[in-house]
């Protein structure tokens, strides 16, 4: 009896995490579209690397990104992703919410937003942020992450954001329907939205935001509470993360000397896996691939930068600091400096 249990044991040690009783999480994430930018997340399951962990993770679908934020704040959920944007940061800020890690950026040569030009915009010469003056800009709320990738490209060319009308219209599919009766000039859309309709012949042009500025876009999140009293499950959630992530890199983020993909050898896996995740056919998400950094490093800089944004908006309390609403102690390694901040006065 003493051998048997004995031999047991070793064997369970041998194993290793996956065939010792795992730890239940939960995930969760945006539906539909909004699923594009948790790739990472959708490897770190498809991959094993939560399983080889010893976390039995589970991606938790919500109607949207105000739902995935609630489910965290309420303790429905460990971990959550989200877009950053002005409701995101003003969100975190009241209901106690930590940043932990990124999701996904609108970087060059992996578009996650794109400006869709009407044909007659085009003929009246809109080409890019530097003819956005006096032009009708469609999103969704005063609060979108494409208000702020908008304002700051534009800004680079001198252009002033009073100078643009923005025109609010709640919801993509709204987006839609006045850009195809030509009541506004351009929308700005996920990447992969805009590039279908282009490729429909239903818009002149598809212009990159990301080839203007980059910004962080989507980021991986949990409640302070939780992270304050369950460190361990936190660190093991982040060395899983981080190991999908340098998978997702190796993957779909390598290019030759022409900038052709390298595919790696779970490209088609993973590929059908997201786009299942997304409700989106691999053949368009490959247009669209998300950009991860391959060390799951945030953008401490670019925080802080789009962070002042909203504040100079009026849609995030001043009193708000970066080092408020994030923790780097999962993963020292970050781009940019931090520095604590005061509290504005």
């Amino acid at each position: 009896m003493l051998l048997t249990r004995a031999l047991l044991t070793a064997i369970c040690i041998l194993a290793g995490p996956e065939a010792r009783s795992a730890e239940q999480i939960s995930i969760a994430i945006a539906k539909g579209a909004g699923a594009i930018g948790s790739a990472p997340l959708v490897v770190a399951v498809s991959g094993r690397h939560f399983a080889r962990a010893g976390i039995n993770a589970a991606l938790i679908e919500f109607a949207d990104d105000a739902a995935v934020k609630q489910a965290v704040a309420e303790g429905r959920a460990e971990f959550g992703a989200a877009r950053l944007d002005g409701a995101f940061l003003a969100y975190a800020a009241a209901h106690g919410l930590k940043i932990i890690a990124p999701e996904y950026s609108d970087k060059t040569g992996f578009p996650a937003m794109g400006l869709l030009v009407s044909n007659a915009a085009n003929v009246a010469g809109l080409r890019g942020p530097q003819s956005l003056a006096h032009r009708r800009i469609g999103m969704t709320s005063p609060d979108s992450a494409a208000r702020f990738e908008l304002i700051e490209a534009a800004q680079r060319y001198g252009i002033a954001p009073d100078a643009i009308e923005l025109v609010w219209l709640g919801s993509e599919a709204k987006l839609l329907s006045a850009f195809e009766s030509g009541t506004i000039d351009a929308v700005v859309v996920p990447f992969a939205t805009a590039f279908e309709l282009r490729r429909e012949s239903k818009a002149a042009a598809v212009i990159r935001l990301s080839d203007y500025i980059e910004a962080q876009q989507g980021v991986v999140f949990g409640l302070a509470d939780t992270i304050r009293t369950k460190r361990d499950e936190v660190e093991t959630f982040m060395r899983a993360y981080r190991a999908a992530v340098t998978d997702y890199d190796l993957t779909f983020q390598q290019r030759d000397d022409g900038g052709s993909v390298l595919p790696g050898a779970h490209f088609s896996e993973y590929l059908n896996a997201m786009a299942k995740q997304a409700g989106i056919v691999p053949e368009l998400l490959a247009f669209a691939l998300p950009y991860c950094d391959h060390l799951a490093r945030l953008d401490v800089d670019d925080l802080r930068r789009q962070l002042r944004f909203w504040q100079n908006e009026g849609l995030v309390p001043t009193g708000i600091t970066v080092d408020s609403i994030m923790d780097l102690s999962f993963n020292p390694e970050h781009i940019g400096g931090w520095l604590p901040e005061r509290k504005s006065e």
